[in-house]
């Protein structure tokens, strides 16, 4: 891979502080381990590679020791519970709280699509911390239980109709389900402390897109039915509780409808049906009865049991003898504005970017408006633009009108779909060279690594499903990067 002298340096450099950390603490490994370090039993090379880890940022060094566990059967209990308590610390210090999803109707080329796809990535410290929490399980089930209860469930503030992303909290209880089944013993089962642990699960429910994660725990923890009387009982107070907030209760109405039905099935005919029935009709006309975001299409009752929750509700068994909902109950007040739109940061917003953009496009699409074939993507006129481009891609600077992020984002953007056009061969192993260049050179590792990471992943991802050994050829290039991050995830895919 070709490289300037001062980048070819910083990359030498960068290789050997990556050899000199692992060999340092391989060999102190190698005796009496010391306080933090795993256990002198683990595999020599999963051991360099899990001391390499200690000198990534917190979320990485946690998902690479939960890798190497969930890569590597055959480990000692006592292994496994060094390394994944070693994660779980490592998780708590991760600097995005929770994952969140996009809504619908999200447009791509934006910087809240953008991060979507880094969050998916699950290296917040939520998703690191249940999924520590889940793996401890198969190897001490009481310190699993312990840990999870040091997970401070994220506070959340109200959202509101301008967020284009909505938190996702389902990890934290459907990790519940298993800690509460199979963390205590049979005395502290005797003393109702499972139900305890459930009952202060459930009291914290705050927001619609909690609900459906909260059912499906009550429902899959076998409760005997005073049990789940009391449990249905606290998710229904929270129900009735929850303040409206159309963004969140709008992407969440069906999830919600779902449970609130799987719900009603398992009561039967018990008391405590009627009281779901009570709040999940006050939290409709709730929630219906606000002003809508402006943007959310649909109307309240539209006649559709299918596709209206209201339509459902007042068609339901589950309604029994309650009056059916009516339009003056779901209607907004007169005079009562709507919530403003989604706000949305678009990419190729710059004159450079529009331009960039647009001699990409003539990559893809020849002057006759079909795409370029196979065969012309292997012409000399072609690859003539291709070397163009590249020219023009490294002159590209960021404007002022848009932050470093979303410029390396753009540039991210270009450069993977130029990978995807490109054909196998000496002119894609030239791409690739030069997208992990850009990589390794760009400030958003140290700045956004999650975002900076998602790339990476992505188009590890998107090679492989080509499936022509050119993923191989970009583990290779992560791997002699000098970023330590591509290098340890290299050593774990290489595997």
């Amino acid at each position: 891979m070709g490289c300037c002298s001062l980048g070819c340096a910083r990359r030498v450099e960068s290789i050997m502080r990556i050899f000199a950390v692992a060999a340092a603490l391989s060999i102190a490994m190698a005796g009496t381990p010391a306080a933090g370090t795993s256990p002198p039993d683990l595999p020599a090379n999963l051991r360099r590679l899990a001391a390499t880890a200690a000198g990534l940022p917190p979320e990485f060094q946690a998902d690479t020791l939960l890798q190497i566990v969930e890569s590597r059967g055959g480990l000692d209990a006592a292994v496994k519970k060094d390394l994944v308590e070693r994660a779980f610390g490592a998780g708590q210090q991760a600097r995005v709280e929770y994952p969140q999803v996009a809504v619908h109707r999200i447009n791509p080329d934006s910087r809240q699509a953008f991060l979507a796809g880094a969050l998916s990535l699950k290296l917040d410290r939520l998703s690191l911390e249940t999924r520590a929490v889940r793996m401890m399980m198969a190897a001490d089930a009481s310190a699993a239980r312990q840990m999870f209860t040091g997970i401070q469930k994220p506070i959340v503030a109200p959202g509101s109709c301008a967020d284009a992303l909505i938190p996702q909290l389902d990890d934290y209880y459907d990790t519940a389900a298993p800690v509460i089944l199979h963390g205590f013993t049979a005395e502290e089962i005797s003393r109702q402390e499972p139900t305890a642990l459930l009952m202060r699960i459930l009291s914290g429910v705050a927001a619609p897109y909690e609900i459906a994660p909260a059912a499906r725990l009550i429902l899959s923890v076998n409760l005997t039915s005073v049990q789940f009387e009391a449990a249905l009982n606290a998710l229904t107070l929270r129900l009735e509780s929850i303040a409206p907030e159309d963004r969140s209760f709008g992407e969440t109405a069906a999830a919600v409808q779902d449970a609130v039905a799987a719900l009603a099935v398992h009561a039967g005919s018990g008391p405590s049906r009627i009281v779901l029935a009570r709040a999940y009709r006050k939290y409709l006309t709730a929630n219906y009865g606000k002003s809508k975001c402006s943007d959310m299409a649909g109307g309240r009752i539209g006649g559709d049991a299918s596709i209206s929750p209201v339509d459902w509700f007042n068609e339901s068994e589950l309604r029994s003898g309650l009056p059916a909902i009516e339009v003056k109950e779901i209607t907004a007040a007169a005079g009562s504005a709507g919530g403003s739109p989604m706000h949305l940061d678009g990419f190729w917003t710059t004159p450079d970017s529009e331009k960039i953009l647009s001699a990409a496009r003539e990559l893809r699409t020849a002057p006759n408006g079909m795409s370029w074939s196979a065969e012309q993507r292997t012409s000399s006129e072609w690859n003539q633009k291709l070397q163009d481009f590249l020219s023009q891609v490294g002159q590209w600077k960021q404007s002022g009108d848009e932050s470093e992020l979303d410029f390396f984002n753009e540039k991210a953007i270009v450069y993977q779909s130029l990978v995807d056009v490109c054909p196998a061969g000496d002119a894609r192993k030239r791409l690739i060279a030069a997208f992990v260049d850009f990589l390794g050179g760009s400030d958003a590792a140290a700045r956004n690594p999650v975002d900076w990471f998602w790339h990476a992943q992505n188009l590890y991802r998107r090679l492989g499903q080509a499936g022509d050994g050119d993923a191989a050829n970009l583990m290779a290039a992560y791997k002699g990067s000098g970023n330590l991050i591509l290098a340890v995830y290299a050593e774990l895919y290489g595997r």
